[in-house]
């Protein structure tokens, strides 16, 4: 049937649409075809079907803005399900951040009505007819409008980031969990460390969530899901492609519409530059300055996939917990592995410590094809200090190269750093008055590694910075080993270029000689 759309008393244009069409289907064409007009002054618009149907649509100015909202409809179609709609804004130039999300009320197989929820992302919104710090519609809309609200958003410079923040399935487990038994306790087959180093990981992940998205932990249900945390990691891995503060600005407001980061800070609120890069004349110094977001990203993500809830799955009457580690496993290191462990990482005796031992089966895969593939017959055991708050990630994720570009500023290039004493590495972990990091914790987490050491190369002339790279690349070396007494620094660092170079072997849960309460769990 045809169709004819009017501004005005003004024909805007003519579509055919289809006879048989639920209601859906009928007037998404229409509104992706209203929404591609610009409209400047305030009118109705007319919707008449060639059997004299018809609709109208106000377009009337609110807040300095024209937009459109439902008139009277006489057109209907058999109902449609309609699903929620997720949609983001940040304009890095006037320094906006908004979401509106078209939230559907479905009963069954049709929804009744199409309610939102909208306002600036990250941050407590203040006025009326606020839930969860959203504003939400006094009155929902009439469901054959759903498209056209959604166009219209379109046409307003929002993103449909839908497919990258809504997990149905996970909507549905938090009803499921929501409603059930609360006397029906999930079980685990995996051994009691495994469980008290998740229970510790996530704890201090959801302290650095806490810190960046002023996370309510009185409440079940989390603001992300684990579709927007991989989500987070695609986005994250653009920076590889960065050159410049304004391209890592446009990764940085892909991550912010993705991740819902806070702009709460204490009883202040950031802007959105103080999420972005700024621009600076010297050379080096912009190196630094990506270098820094992109780290900060990096622990961010980690932390909220650190807190994402295990996997269950059913066991016949029972509901038994998937490792939160897969199929990673964990004990306690006897005295004599222990002590070795000490000597080979020179553990200062003001630090107690506990050494775990990790199996990581895929990991270690990967690491015996590696050294097969390159022929690589020397492996030898470093180590990599990182803030407590990733390490649930790194378990189960490995050490992350991406982004692989030379542009962010690392001493010899991009690479997975490590080191063989124990104070070189503490100084990148989060414990209290670490060197690089600046840390306050009382506990710090060091990964031993198992790697691929094969033929380094050692620099003895001098040479230094992300040239080394392309000398490892290009001259059939596997690794990086800057030796402390040819160049300037104090302590070692060797440098691996691939990720399946290292494989986890171990964990170093230290802290300051008398707060061994603190990492009691770990033995």
């Amino acid at each position: 049937m045809r169709v004819k759309i009017s501004y005005n008393g003004c024909l805007l244009a003519e579509i055919l649409a289809r006879e048989d069409a639920d209601e859906s289907s009928f007037w998404k064409p229409i509104a992706e075809e209203i929404c591609r007009h610009e409209f400047t002054e305030p009118g109705e618009i007319c919707i008449e079907t060639e059997d004299h149907r018809t609709a109208t649509i106000k377009v009337e100015e609110e807040d300095g803005r024209i937009g459109l909202k439902p008139g009277k409809c006489h057109i209907w179609f058999s109902p449609s399900l309609y699903g929620v709609k997720k949609l983001r804004k940040v304009d890095l130039e006037t320094g906006s951040h908004v979401f509106y999300d078209i939230v559907p009320n479905n009963m069954g197989p049709r929804t009744i009505d199409v309610g939102a929820r909208f306002g600036q992302t990250g941050a407590k919104n203040a006025g009326a007819d606020i839930v969860s710090g959203a504003f939400v519609l006094k009155r929902p809309y009439q469901t054959w409008f759903y498209w056209f609200k959604y166009y219209t958003l379109l046409a307003a410079g929002y993103d449909d980031l839908t497919d990258e923040m809504y997990d149905e399935d996970e909507e549905i487990a938090e009803l499921q969990k929501m409603f059930g038994d609360p006397n029906d306790m999930p079980l685990s087959d995996e051994d009691d460390l495994v469980l008290r180093a998740n229970d510790f990981f996530v704890k201090r992940a959801r302290q650095s969530v806490s810190e960046t998205m002023n996370v309510d932990w009185l409440s079940n249900k989390l603001p992300f899901n684990r579709r927007m945390v991989n989500s987070a990691w695609k986005a994250w891995n653009k920076f590889k492609d960065v050159h410049t503060a304004e391209t890592a600005n446009d990764v940085i407001a892909k991550l912010i519409k993705v991740t819902d980061v806070s702009f709460e800070d204490g009883k202040s609120k950031k802007k959105l530059s103080d999420f972005l890069v700024p621009e600076v004349d010297d050379p080096e110094e912009q190196k630094k300055l990506i270098e820094k977001r992109i780290d900060e990203w990096e622990t961010f993500i980690r932390s909220m996939e650190g807190v994402l809830p295990a996997q269950t799955e059913k066991n016949g009457e029972k509901i038994k917990v998937v490792s939160p580690f897969g199929n990673i496993s964990m004990k306690a290191a006897d005295e004599k592995e222990t002590e070795r462990i000490r000597k080979k990482f020179r553990i200062q005796p003001e630090y107690s410590f506990k050494y775990i031992q990790v199996d990581a089966p895929d990991f270690r895969e990967r690491f015996d094809a590696y050294i097969k593939a390159k022929g690589i017959e020397v492996t030898d055991e470093f180590i990599h200090g990182s803030s407590t708050a990733n390490w649930k990630s790194i378990i189960m994720n490995g050490l992350l190269l991406n982004p692989d570009a030379p542009i962010h500023g690392k001493a010899f290039g991009h690479g997975i750093y490590t080191a063989r004493d124990f104070y070189k590495s503490l100084g990148y972990t989060d414990f209290n008055g670490s060197k690089w990091a600046h840390g306050e914790q009382d506990v710090g987490v060091i990964g031993v590694y198992r790697a691929a050491y094969g033929k380094p190369f050692i620099p003895k002339n001098g040479e230094f910075g992300e040239k080394c790279k392309s000398i490892v690349e290009k001259g059939g070396y596997n690794c990086l080993d800057y030796k402390s007494q040819y160049g300037r620094f104090m302590m070692d660092e060797i440098i691996f270029y691939q990720e399946p170079a290292l494989c986890l072997e171990g964990l170093i849960v230290f802290c300051n000689k008398g707060d061994e309460e603190a990492i009691k769990w770990a033995a």
